[in-house]
């Protein structure tokens, strides 16, 4: 079940780009996984612990680029996942296009979350590093081999602190 209160990472991301192996690592969830599109057929909920804390990590079924009337109810859960749920959002981008899905398109659905969610940290990263990495700014990661594993889960961990923290000071105010 997800928890209001605790603060929330959504991974978010086209079709098989490895979001649901990448939440098997980093959490208690176990997302099924398998090597086609839209294995995840809803909202996975697990949780991550740092220290005394905990935090909700959810999976959400791949998106595809196109408006909300022309997406199934698979991707209308996803996007509804993302509009209420999210604290800190993680983007994975498959460079490698082994998902099926070329990177102007996973580019593309980005931008669109991007202009859509103003006000919420978005975490870019790329996947499957064991593949291929392109050398540029975003935190280039494998969930398979564990490569930089460490680097995209402090800054998630980061992040979620920060969260936290401002979540804790609200309700002092309140």
């Amino acid at each position: 079940a997800v928890e209001p209160d605790t603060p929330t990472i959504v991974v978010a991301g086209f079709p098989n780009v490895g979001k649901s192996n990448l939440v098997t690592v980093l959490s208690s969830a176990e997302p099924e996984i398998a090597p086609y599109p839209f294995t995840t057929k809803g909202v996975i909920v697990g949780h991550i612990k740092d220290d005394w804390r905990k935090y909700q990590i959810i999976d959400t079924p791949g998106l595809l680029d196109r408006e909300f009337d022309k997406r199934n109810a698979i991707e209308k859960q996803a996007v509804l996942a993302l509009r209420y749920l999210t604290d800190v959002m993680l983007f994975v981008i498959d460079p490698s296009e082994s998902c099926g899905f070329p990177r102007e398109m996973q580019e593309r659905l980005l931008a669109t979350i991007k202009d859509s969610f103003t006000g919420v940290t978005i975490i870019e990263a790329e996947s499957k590093a064991d593949i291929m990495k392109t050398g540029g700014d975003r935190i280039c990661f494998s969930a398979q081999s564990g490569e930089n594993m460490d680097i995209l889960t402090g800054r998630i961990l980061e992040e979620l602190r920060y969260i936290a923290r401002r979540k804790a000071a609200e309700a002092q105010i309140e």
